[in-house]
């Protein structure tokens, strides 16, 4: 399967190369050596082989999960007959972010990332009785779970979802008594994580995310996927519904005491709404009048027009972002000011940084970033000349300002019988980044956390 991999991507290089030489005419061949391959056939950092993926052109390495990867040599490297490397033998590297490796041969490149994977053992998700489902803290290697008050703690079957090669014990689908703490160990080579799971009762509330597909397996952006999935994962009780079932009248909106909508539309300035979106419009007022509560994020902050929401039923003034396809790798920390705000609910059980408490961050350096705003941009132009101007204009509450002065994170109280409603719009708040794990970045935990706050805070 490989050499038929290679052979393909052997005449898609010749043919680009021809395609660029300017139609490829008989005078520039004499110029372009296209007949010589750039694989790398083999490769060792230290004493750990790459795995090399043809197809995406990348090369993994594994090694044990206490490694010091920042000084790892290139130990071996071997290439097709007669290419060079970007990369030499003997070199040390930093090999804590991906790195790109090029390899020639005459007028023919090719371009692998490498990256280097220490084993991990991770429960990623947990349930019990295939409904509760628990809070899974990486950092505290925790996992906590609320059960209603009705439910038998001594009798309850946890299930779970591992990283790649992972086993655990006591194993998925067994049954526990959990009046007491129970742990529960994954293992995969090198790597043993104990996860201590922790059962509470009480009121579990019934909430949902919207989405323009029938199921989250149909959702089209990868972006909005990966938080349906979340949300699915890790609220229990939660549930998908469609646009079109809410249309439809397959969809009874009461029995949510709050909805959260993550909207995300590529090259994002000023994007119009979905249409199935728009025909829910008059369910939602009716929803949102009665007492509902909202949680829309990025794009679909821009609801809060249609639901009469902000009083003077406008959108965020100030929208922008990239493509889901070709994103930014940034190469510092992202984060963005509370200051004033340090005690709003959304804030709380956050990671901080060096103790700093006034700065919420959201992702590392490395992560792969859209940047997908929605805000309201205060001062010179947009309609609000200040931020009393802007609460004054929309009844909202700025929660959380960027360093710019716009609004990114506003709420609306109840107004008369309706619900509260909470809008972030800001670029930080991200829950895909193409090519990266999102959960192996330390920071992007808050994006979790922050969710899980404002749900909980709407759910009061």
């Amino acid at each position: 399967m490989k050499s038929i991999i290679k052979q393909l991507y052997t005449i898609l290089l010749v043919t680009v190369a021809c395609l660029t030489a300017t139609g490829c005419s008989d005078d520039f061949k004499s110029n372009l050596r296209l007949d010589g391959d750039v694989w790398v056939n083999a490769i060792k950092l230290d004493a750990y082989a790459g795995t090399i993926d043809y197809q995406n052109k990348t090369i993994v390495v594994g090694v044990p999960y206490d490694y010091d990867v920042t000084r790892m040599a290139v130990t071996e490297m071997n290439l097709s007959e007669g290419a060079t490397a970007s990369i030499a033998v003997g070199e040390t590297i930093d090999f804590s972010l991906p790195v790109s490796l090029t390899v020639k041969n005459g007028d023919v490149q090719m371009s692998y990332t490498i990256t280097v994977k220490r084993d991990e053992a991770k429960i990623l998700t947990f349930k019990l009785n295939d409904t509760y489902v628990g809070k899974v803290d990486q950092l505290s290697k925790t996992i906590s779970v609320v059960v209603p008050l009705t439910v038998d703690i001594t009798q309850l079957k946890g299930t779970f979802t591992v990283s790649d090669g992972a086993t655990v014990t006591p194993v998925s689908g067994s049954i526990q008594d959990f009046t007491n703490p129970v742990t529960y160990t994954a293992t995969y080579r090198s790597a043993v994580t104990p996860y201590v799971v922790t059962v509470t009762q009480g009121n579990v509330i019934p909430t949902a995310f919207v989405g323009t597909a029938s199921s989250v397996s149909q959702l089209t952006s990868p972006e909005e996927k990966a938080a349906a999935q979340w949300m699915m994962d890790n609220i229990s009780m939660s549930e998908y519904i469609s646009f079109k079932d809410i249309v439809d009248g397959k969809v009874d909106l009461g029995k949510y005491t709050a909805i959260w909508w993550h909207f995300h539309a590529d090259n994002g300035d000023n994007p119009p709404l979905p249409d199935d979106a728009k025909a829910a419009v008059e369910k939602f007022k009716v929803y949102y009048q009665n007492g509902g509560n909202l949680l829309l994020t990025r794009y679909a902050t821009f609801y809060i027009k249609d639901l009469s929401i902000a009083k003077d039923e406008r959108v965020p003034n100030n929208s922008w972002g990239g493509n889901e396809d070709s994103p930014d790798i940034v190469d510092g920390p992202w984060s963005f000011p509370i200051t004033g705000n340090e005690s709003h609910p959304l804030f709380q059980d956050l990671r901080w940084k060096d103790g700093d408490q006034t700065r919420v961050y959201t992702f590392d350096a490395g992560y792969a970033i859209t940047n997908s705003t929605a805000q309201w941009h205060i001062g010179d132009w947009g309609g609000y000349e200040d931020l009393n101007a802007w609460r004054n204009l929309t009844g909202g509450i700025n929660v959380a300002c960027g360093d710019d002065g716009a609004v990114i994170i506003a709420e609306f109280e109840p107004r008369a019988n309706s619900g509260r409603t909470i809008c972030i719009g800001s670029g930080c708040y991200d829950w895909y980044g193409k090519g990266v794990d999102a959960s192996a970045d330390y920071y992007h935990y808050n994006v979790e956390q922050m969710t899980l706050n404002a749900i909980n805070y709407l759910c009061k």
